[in-house]
């Protein structure tokens, strides 16, 4: 089971290849594969601008059985630290076929245009896991990740940056803020 970046410039075309997550709009499978365990590999930093803005973004992938062999029963689920500046949502869906056999997703115009034909769930740990159906051999399914910033969380810790760690203190004490979000994307099949 590998994850793919998408492209509307083209397919998995030798030589093609998809370097700009904030890019993978939908269309046709690159032939990029989603880098594991790489900060930065589905959408990037959350900047005050992005805070402002408190805009969903939106990332298509194109999952592909590369087992071998026919795969049922593929869960998805998301794990999050428990101070996540950001929470993902997906939606699987099925893809087309163009007049020349390629298959292809709804594509957007931006990372912050949700798709029509689209339903996301939270996929929430492993007691929220989602059930995408299964797979045969060498097929693929499309699937957008919905990235919604959690500005509560932003918040809160901005307010908690300095503090007293005794109230008889007289100096307060500087918290570190939140660097980066380590959110994994667990699959598991039969």
């Amino acid at each position: 089971m590998k994850f793919y970046y998408t492209t509307t410039a083209g397919t998995e075309e030798e030589g093609y290849s998809r370097q700009e997550p904030e890019r993978s709009l939908g269309g046709f499978r690159s032939g990029t594969p989603v880098p594991n365990g790489q900060l930065n590999s589905l959408f990037g930093d959350i900047s005050k601008y992005t805070e402002e803005q408190v805009k969903d973004e939106y990332i298509a992938l194109i999952l592909k059985n590369e087992t071998g062999g026919d795969i049922t029963d593929i869960n998805v689920y998301f794990t999050f630290p428990e101070d996540s500046y950001s929470k993902f949502e997906i939606a699987a869906v099925d893809l087309n076929v163009d007049s020349e056999g390629r298959n292809y997703m709804e594509n957007v115009p931006n990372y912050n245009s949700a798709p029509y034909f689209a339903t996301f769930v939270g996929a929430d740990g492993v007691t929220n896991k989602q059930n995408i159906g299964g797979l045969v051999d060498d097929a693929e399914v499309g699937i957008w990740i919905k990235r919604v910033i959690n500005i509560d969380a932003i918040v809160t810790d901005r307010e908690n940056f300095i503090y007293k760690e005794n109230e008889s203190d007289t100096q307060y004490v500087q918290k570190g803020l939140n660097t980066e979000d380590s959110i994994v994307i667990n699959l598991e099949w039969t």
